[in-house]
């Protein structure tokens, strides 16, 4: 079994809670809710004189002269923690869209889901409340819901041209009322894809459809009027950047059915949705090798995220996926740290190693 995990290609660039200012020096547009301004980091003074300038010293030490000790042993700074309440949102994550609604959050949600299920081209995977889920583990989240949506027709061609894009398909909405009661609709358009996945012209005409549609759902879902633009965010996102893989023998219906026993022996772990792929393909005519997606999620883990920045929960629940090359598969997921920085959360919070070496652990498992 071997494992690759990609960073950052881009030297400036940097993904799921603080305002949790991360450290990403990849601008972020301001989310449509919000009117506070952005914090200044004070610049490093590097003019101040050192203790080098100063005259050697070349008498012999006394007692009260002695040099203070260094080698005591310093304390560590505690790790930084994450917010126990919900906190602003100020920031739209890059890659994203996003419009501000003008019907309740109630309504909107009801629209988007009405505008999902009456285009025949498109199926709807999952409806998932996160307050619900937030609810049911203890914890409070406003009004947050997330639809996962897809028209095989349109993303086969785009895992046929590079199988990973898998990990950022079907596609999300996510719908959050903010604190001021401002509600936000928001998706990842397709040049964030684009430039994950490196996807080539070859499917500029499917990616122009998609962001067509995505953003017809958007002004459905909003009661927008039919011309209005979305609130663009910056992409500055670099080719694999946050995938982490693992490259196992066997065929990814293995692999995948050894993550399902997993997450079926994990009492903190819910399934949200099985996707073939492959089989979703057929269906639209197309062919497509054996590629299989897990969605699933913890939500005592989650929801602190989300309390963190909203907006995290489009990189939410946690996905596998497996795909299946010659007599081998690759297993892939998001990097944590990676969706901590693309939603401005501190990476050096504990729930972040805990989630790593929770998808790590499975990813073992699916390996076999």
């Amino acid at each position: 079994m071997t494992r690759t995990r990609t960073v950052s290609l881009l030297a400036a660039s940097c993904l799921i809670a603080v305002s949790c200012a991360g450290s990403d020096s990849a601008d972020d547009s301001v989310a449509p809710a919000s009117t506070a301004p952005a914090e200044t980091v004070a610049p490093t003074d590097t003019d101040a004189p050192t203790d080098t300038d100063a005259p050697a010293d070349t008498e012999a030490p006394t007692e009260s002269s002695a040099p203070a000790a260094t080698d005591a042993p310093t304390e560590t700074d505690p790790a930084p923690e994450l917010p126990t309440e919900a906190q602003p949102i100020t920031v739209q994550p890059r890659g994203t869209d996003a419009l501000v609604s003008t019907q309740s959050f109630d309504d909107t949600v009801a629209a988007a889901v009405a505008a999902v299920e009456g285009n025949e081209n498109l199926t709807l995977v999952a409806n998932i409340d996160h307050s619900a889920n937030a609810d049911a583990a203890g914890l409070e989240l406003p009004p947050t819901t997330e639809l996962i949506f897809g028209n095989p027709a349109l993303g086969t061609p785009l895992m046929a041209l590079e199988p990973t894009t898998g990990i950022d398909l079907p596609q999300k909405m996510l719908i959050v009322e903010d604190l001021d009661g401002t509600v936000t609709v928001s998706w990842n358009r397709t040049e964030y894809l684009a430039s994950r996945h490196g996807l080539s012209t070859a499917v500029a005409e499917q990616l122009t459809t998609i962001d067509g549609a995505l953003l017809a759902l958007g002004i459905a879902a909003t009661a927008s009027p039919a011309e209005t633009a979305p609130i663009e965010s910056v992409t500055v996102v670099g080719e694999r950047e946050g995938l982490v893989e693992t490259t196992a023998p066997g065929t990814a219906r293995e692999a995948a059915d050894r993550l399902l026993a997993a997450i079926d022996g994990n009492e903190n772990l819910t399934l949200v949705a099985e996707i073939d792929h492959a089989a979703n393909a057929a269906s639209a005519g197309q062919e497509l090798t054996p590629i299989i997606e897990v969605i699933f999620g913890n939500p005592a883990l989650g929801t602190p995220l989300m309390l963190a920045s909203r907006t995290v929960a489009i990189d939410l629940p946690q996905k596998m996926l497996f795909i299946e090359d010659g007599d081998s598969v690759r297993i892939i997921y998001n990097d944590p740290e990676f969706v901590a920085k693309r939603h401005k959360i501190d990476t050096d919070v504990a729930v972040l190693a805990t989630i790593a070496e929770a998808l790590d652990g499975l990813s073992v498992a699916a390996a076999g």
